[in-house]
C-alpha cells in the first residue's frame, strides 16, 4: 500500500467516530444543486431505471422498464431510435454501456440478447436465445474486452468470441464488473465481492461479511470502492465495517470535483465530500424526496460532460445541476451593496449592516452582523473607506464597526446614494435636501446642479475623469465636470427613460445609463438608446457591469442577466437592423432576480466575480465560468428521417426511392443542462421552401408528394440567446424519379417531338413548294401563252405596219404618218406585254419583299425617262401576300401612267406603315387630266384607274385618285393591317 492510500485510510478511520453521529443526525441538503425529476413524458412511463449512459452526441440513454429510452434534456423517446432493417425490442432492459469506439451496447431480458448499435444502426445481436434471465451490467476493459454480468454468471467477449467465465460459489448473480488501473478484475455478486488476476484469472473473495455486493467504483487515487446491502459503502481493500455511512448502498460515483456519490435504497442520494482530503473531515450531504428526488430507492448514477449528476430510481429520473452562481438568501432584504478593498462585501439591509467574507461564485463564505440599524446606502471610496447611511445619518465603517460621522450642516437622515470624487469629496443625494457635497466634515447644498428641476436627485456616480453624474426622478440626467460646467440630458438628447436605475462607466470610458426604456450610451452630446425587442427583456434595466473580457452584463429587473459583446452592442446602437446576439442567464443558473435599488455601487470584485442585488438577497456570479458554458452555440440535430414508414439515418446523405409520398424529419437540441424547454426552431427545405418555417412545436418537419430531385434540409435553433444562431444542422437527400420522370426519357421524348416537328415541317415545306410550283407553273404557262399568242400577234402586226409604211412612201404624208404612229403604239404594246410576261415569270415580291419590289419596279419603269424617288415612313411590317401583290400592281400602274401619259419630269412614291394601316402614295408633276377628257388615250387611262380601285377594294382597302389639268396626279391607296401585339 502506498503512502497516499495509507494516509487516506488513516484519515477515514480516525474520523469515523466524529463524523458518524453527524451523518446520522441531520445531513446537510444539497442546496448548491438544482434538482429536477421526471417520471416520464411524451407518452412514456419510465418506471425503474437501472443503468445510464451518455453517448458522444450528448444524448442520455436509459435502461428502463419501458426498454431503451433516449433523452435529449427535453423529450423522451423509445421509438425510431435506430435506422435500418433491425429495430430495437420494446422490452425491459437493465444494462446500457457506451464503448470507447462510440458503439452503444444494450442488454435485454427474456433471451433477447445484447444489441450493438453503431452510427444509429443495429450492427450485431449477441447471445440471442442464450441468456434466460436479466443482463445486469455491460462493461469494457482496457483492451476492448466486453464483460457481461447476468443472473447466472459472467461472459467475456474478446477477439470476436464469447466465453463464459466461471466464478466461485453456487451460481452468483453478477451485479457489476470493473477492471482497475492495474488490470485486476473486480466482480460484485450476490455472494460478495470477488477479485481476480489479470483478465479475471484466479478469483478470490475479498470480504466474507460484505453480503451482496452491488456496485464498484475507482477514485482518483486508484482505490476501489464498493457498495453492499450491509454497510452501505467501503474501501474494497479496507478491513472492518464502515461507520461513516450505513445503508443499503446501490451505486457509486466519484465525480470530477472529487466528491463521492452513493445511491441507496430508502435513504435517498448521499454526497460525501472530503472523502480523500487531508485536514478536513468528510462531510455528508443528502438529497431526498423532500428536496426534489423522484424516489428514495435509487440505483444507477452518472455524471455527464457538463457536470450534471443523473440518478435512476424505481420511479424515474433525477438530475442535479450545480448552480453557476452563489446566492446569499438568509440576510434579509438587501437595499445597498458595496465591495471593500480587502475583499469583504458589505450588504445593507432593512434590518442592519452585514459583512460577507470568503464569498465566491461557488462558496457562500461567512456572514457577520455589524449593525442592526437599517441601511439606506453604501459606498467604498478609492482609498478603501466604506461609508454607510442610516436613518441616523452618515456613518463610516472602521475596524468592522459602524461609527457615526458628525457633519457641519443640515442633518442628513434620508441619504439614497453616495459617491466620492477627487480630494476626498463625498457627494450624497438626500431626499430632504437634494444634492449635498461633503468636504472635511462640512455638508453644503449644491443648488447649481439641481436648479430648474422640480424632482429630487436619486442616483449619483463619479466617473474616471472626475465628472459627477446625477439622475433625477423623471429621467433627467445632469453632468458636472471639473470646470464647473453643467450639461443636461433627457428626451431631447436621446435619453428616453422616465425612471433611471443605473449609471455605469465601462473600461473603455463609455457612459451607460439603464432605466425603464432599455440601455443608453453617451456619444458626443447625445445618448443612443436601445430598447430590446424580445418580450422577456421588456423590463427595466436594473444594473450594468462589464467583466474582464470586456463583455457587458445587463441586469433586467425580476428576470435575469444578458451578456453581450461591447462591439455587438455598439453596432446595434448604430444600426437598428443589426441582429444583436446575446446570452441570457436567469434563475436556472442559480441567479436571483435582479432588484432595482439606488443604494449601492457593487460591481466586479477582485477575483473577477460580479456582485449584484437580487430578490434573494445578494448573488455572485463568475463570468468566466458562465462564458465557457455559453460559448458553444445551441446546435440542433436531425435525429432521423422516416420516408413512407421506413427509417433512415441522418448521418449521411440518402437517396429515397421513387414515388416517396410521406417524409418526416425529426429534430432536436441535446442540452442536458437546460432548466426549461424554451428552445425555438426554424427550418427550410432548399429546393422546395422559399422561406424559413417555424418548427418550434412538434419538432418534426413533414412533407408530402415531393417531386423527384435533390434537396437540403436546414435547421436552426435558438436557446438562451433569443436570437438565431449561425450553427445549422444540414441533411441532404434526393428522391429518385420514376422511369418516366428521368432525364433520358425527357430527352427521348424531346427528341421524338423534335423529329415529329421536323417531319411536319418537311411535309408542310413540301406542300408549300408544291403549291408555289403550281402557282409559278401557272404563271409561266400564262406568260408562255401570252408570248406565243398576243405577243406574236402584236409583233406580226408591227411588221405589217412597218411594211405598209414602207410601201406608202409614195402616198400622202398623212397616211404614212398614221401608219408610223400605229406602229409605235404597237411597239409600246409589245413592251407592255413583255413586261407582263416578265412579271409573271419573275417573283419580285418573293425575292426583294414589298419595299424592294416597289423600288425595283419604279427604277425599271422610269430609267432614262423621268426621275424617281421612294420614301418609307413608320416601321415596315409583314403583310398578307394578297395585299402585297395588289400594292405592287397599283404602284406599277401609277408609275406606268405617269411615264406614258403624264409627260412628267418626276415621280415620287411613298409607302407608310401606321399602327393599323398601310398607305401607298404616288405623285407626279405631269400634265394631269380631268373627267371631261375624251379620246382613246383617255379611255385607256380610265381603264387603268378603274383597275387600281378594283385591286384596292379586293384587298379590303380603298384607292383615291386626285388630278387636275396641269397639276399632276396623286394616287393614294390605303389597306388595313392587323394591330401589333
Amino acid at each position: 500500500m502506498n503512502l497516499r492510500a495509507l494516509g487516506l485510510l488513516t484519515a477515514v478511520t480516525c474520523l469515523i467516530p466524529a463524523v458518524s453521529s453527524a451523518a446520522r443526525d441531520v445531513p446537510e441538503n444539497l442546496s448548491d444543486y438544482r434538482i429536477t425529476s421526471w417520471t416520464g413524458g411524451d407518452g412514456i412511463t419510465l418506471g425503474e431505471i437501472r443503468s445510464l449512459a451518455q453517448d458522444r452526441d450528448g444524448y442520455l440513454w436509459l435502461a428502463s422498464d419501458s426498454g431503451l429510452v433516449r433523452f435529449d434534456g427535453f423529450h423522451f423517446a423509445t421509438a425510431d431510435l435506430v435506422s435500418g432493417e433491425r429495430t430495437l425490442p420494446l422490452a425491459l432492459t437493465r444494462a446500457v454501456h457506451l464503448a470507447r469506439d462510440g458503439s452503444l451496447w444494450v442488454g435485454y431480458s427474456g433471451r433477447r440478447g445484447i444489441y450493438r448499435i453503431v452510427g444509429g444502426e443495429v450492427r450485431q445481436v449477441y447471445l440471442e436465445g442464450q441468456i434466460a434471465g436479466f443482463i445486469n451490467v455491460i462493461r469494457e476493459g482496457h483492451d476492448g474486452t466486453i464483460w457481461v454480468g447476468y443472473d447466472e454468471g459472467l461472459y467475456r467477449f474478446r477477439n470476436g468470441r464469447w466465453e463464459r467465465i466461471p466464478l466461485p460459489g453456487p451460481g452468483p448473480i453478477v451485479r457489476d464488473v470493473h477492471e482497475d488501473r492495474a488490470g485486476t478484475l473486480w466482480v460484485a455478486t450476490t455472494n460478495g465481492l470477488y477479485r481476480g488476476g489479470v483478465l479475471g484469472h484466479g478469483f478470490e473473495m475479498v470480504h466474507q461479511d460484505s453480503g451482496r455486493a452491488v456496485s464498484i467504483s475507482e477514485d482518483a487515487f486508484g482505490h476501489v470502492w464498493t457498495t453492499d446491502d450491509r454497510v452501505g459503502f467501503r474501501r474494497a481493500d479496507a478491513a472492518g465495517r464502515n461507520r461513516l455511512f450505513e445503508a443499503r448502498g446501490m451505486d457509486l460515483l466519484h465525480d470530477s470535483r472529487g466528491n463521492l456519490w452513493v445511491t441507496t435504497v430508502g435513504q435517498g442520494l448521499w454526497q460525501v465530500r472530503n472523502i480523500g482530503g487531508r485536514g478536513a473531515a468528510p462531510a455528508v450531504r443528502r438529497a431526498t424526496v423532500e428536496t426534489g428526488l423522484v424516489n428514495e430507492e435509487n440505483s444507477d448514477i452518472l455524471e455527464d460532460r457538463d457536470g450534471n449528476i443523473w440518478v435512476g430510481s424505481i420511479q424515474g429520473l433525477t438530475r442535479l445541476t450545480p448552480h453557476k452562481a452563489t446566492s446569499i438568501v438568509d440576510i434579509g432584504v438587501v437595499r445597498a451593496l458595496t465591495l471593500g478593498a480587502d475583499g469583504t462585501a458589505w450588504a445593507g439591509t432593512t434590518t442592519g449592516l452585514i459583512a460577507l467574507t470568503g464569498v465566491t461564485a461557488h462558496s457562500r463564505g461567512t456572514s457577520r452582523v455589524v449593525s442592526t440599524a437599517p441601511v439606506r446606502a453604501l459606498h467604498t471610496t478609492a482609498d478603501g473607506t466604506v461609508w454607510a447611511s442610516t436613518d441616523a445619518g452618515l456613518h463610516e465603517v472602521v475596524g468592522g464597526r459602524l461609527l457615526p460621522v458628525t457633519l457641519v450642516g443640515p442633518p442628513l437622515r434620508r441619504i439614497t446614494a453616495i459617491a466620492s470624487g477627487r480630494g476626498g469629496v463625498l457627494w450624497v443625494c438626500d431626499e430632504a435636501y437634494g444634492l449635498m457635497r461633503i468636504v472635511d466634515g462640512h455638508a453644503e447644498r449644491v443648488t447649481a446642479v439641481t436648479d430648474g428641476i422640480a424632482t429630487r436627485p436619486i442616483l449619483t456616480r463619479v466617473d474616471a475623469a472626475g465628472r459627477l453624474w446625477i439622475a433625477f426622478r423623471g429621467g433627467i440626467v445632469r453632468m458636472l465636470d471639473q470646470d464647473g460646467q453643467i450639461a443636461q440630458y433627457g428626451p431631447e438628447t436621446g435619453l428616453t427613460h422616465t425612471i433611471i436605475y443605473a449609471i455605469h462607466q465601462d473600461r473603455w470610458g463609455d457612459i451607460w445609463v439603464g432605466g425603464n426604456g432599455g440601455v443608453s450610451r453617451l456619444r458626443g452630446n447625445r445618448f443612443q438608446t436601445l430598447s430590446f425587442r424580445a418580450e422577456v427583456l421588456n423590463r427595466p434595466v436594473a444594473a450594468i457591469m462589464d467583466d474582464d473580457a470586456g463583455d457587458l452584463w445587463i441586469a433586467f429587473a425580476f428576470f435575469g442577466f444578458i451578456r453581450v459583446g461591447h462591439e455587438d452592442l455598439s453596432r446595434a446602437m448604430n444600426d437598428a437592423s443589426y441582429p444583436l446576439r446575446y446570452t441570457v442567464y436567469n434563475t436556472g443558473y442559480g441567479i436571483g432576480y435582479p432588484d432595482t435599488s439606488y443604494g449601492g455601487d457593487a460591481g466586479q470584485g477582485r477575483n473577477g466575480a460580479l456582485w449584484f442585488l437580487s430578490s434573494r438577497g445578494v448573488t455572485v456570479i463568475d463570468p468566466r465560468e458562465l462564458r465557457m458554458q455559453g460559448a458553444a452555440p445551441v446546435r440542433p440535430r436531425v435525429e432521423g428521417i422516416t420516408a413512407d414508414d421506413r427509417r433512415y439515418s441522418a448521418t449521411a446523405a440518402a437517396a429515397l426511392p421513387p414515388r416517396t409520398n410521406r417524409l418526416r424529419i425529426d429534430y432536436a437540441v441535446v442540452n442536458l443542462s437546460s432548466s426549461s424547454g424554451r428552445i425555438r426552431f426554424r427550418y427550410r427545405l432548399d429546393g422546395f421552401d422559399t422561406d424559413w418555417v417555424d418548427g418550434t412545436g412538434p419538432r418534426q418537419a413533414s412533407y408530402t408528394n415531393l417531386p423527384p430531385g435533390s434537396y437540403r434540409f436546414r435547421l436552426q435553433a435558438s436557446g438562451n440567446t433569443l436570437t438565431w444562431n449561425e450553427a445549422e444542422a444540414n441533411w441532404s437527400f434526393s428522391i429518385r424519379p420514376m422511369f418516366y420522370q428521368t432525364r433520358w426519357l425527357y430527352s427521348l421524348c424531346a427528341l421524338a417531338l423534335g423529329l415529329c416537328a421536323m417531319g411536319a415541317w418537311q411535309l408542310r415545306l413540301r406542300q408549300v413548294r408544291k403549291e408555289l410550283a403550281a402557282v409559278f407553273g401557272e404563271r409561266i404557262r400564262l406568260g408562255r401563252e401570252i408570248h406565243d399568242t398576243l405577243l406574236q400577234s402584236l409583233v406580226g402586226l408591227a411588221l405589217q405596219l412597218d411594211s405598209a409604211a414602207h410601201d406608202a412612201r409614195d402616198t400622202s404624208s398623212r397616211t404614212r404618218t398614221q401608219l408610223l404612229g400605229m406602229r409605235k403604239q404597237v411597239e409600246d404594246y409589245i413592251r407592255e406585254v413583255r413586261q407582263s410576261i416578265w412579271d409573271l415569270r419573275s417573283p419580285t415580291l418573293d425575292r426583294y419583299g414589298l419595299i424592294g419590289a416597289l423600288r425595283a419596279t419604279g427604277e425599271r419603269l422610269t430609267v432614262g425617262k423621268v426621275r424617281f424617288g421612294l420614301s418609307v415612313t413608320g416601321t415596315p411590317r409583314p403583310c398578307s401576300p394578297k395585299v402585297e401583290a395588289h400594292v405592287l400592281r397599283i404602284g406599277h400602274e401609277a408609275i406606268m401612267n405617269a411615264v406614258r401619259h403624264a409627260e412628267a419630269r418626276q415621280v415620287q412614291m411613298e409607302i407608310g406603315f401606321d399602327e393599323d394601316v398601310l398607305r401607298l402614295r404616288v405623285v407626279d408633276d405631269g400634265r394631269g387630266f380631268n373627267a371631261d377628257d375624251v379620246g382613246v388615250p383617255s379611255m385607256a387611262r380610265h381603264y387603268g384607274l378603274a383597275s387600281m380601285k378594283e385591286r384596292a377594294a379586293d384587298a379590303g382597302g380603298q384607292c383615291t385618285i386626285e388630278s387636275a389639268s396641269g397639276r399632276g396626279v396623286e394616287v393614294l391607296a390605303e389597306f388595313p393591317l392587323a394591330p401589333t401585339a
